[in-house]
């Protein structure tokens, strides 16, 4: 990461809670790097319920957000396995944000 700074890198991502410390990340680098993803596509959206998926959102907008830097998104593409109502939870829960 210290090396993608001093590119000058703008934006990370995927941000991929299943793989990296998203807490640490936003803690040692929210500073100089804004962040994009981090709810979880492997998980949360495609096998939890609808309050997994809120409470997901929530917390990961709360983390990553903090004093800004932050795109609210999946950590991965959508795929198949990921329920309308799963995606609309996300979407909906993200608005409140907005």
């Amino acid at each position: 990461m210290d090396d993608l700074v001093e590119l000058g890198v703008d934006c990370l991502n995927p941000i991929q809670p299943e793989c990296m410390d998203i807490k640490l990340l936003k803690s040692q680098y929210g500073s100089k790097i804004s962040f994009y993803g981090g709810i979880s596509t492997q998980n949360t959206l495609p096998f939890g319920n609808l309050g997994d998926v809120r409470a997901e959102t929530k917390k990961t907008i709360e983390l990553m957000g903090a004093n800004g830097g932050y795109i609210t998104a999946p950590s991965q593409e959508i795929q198949i396995d990921v329920s309308y109502e799963n995606l609309r939870t996300l979407i909906d829960t993200a608005k409140e944000y907005a």
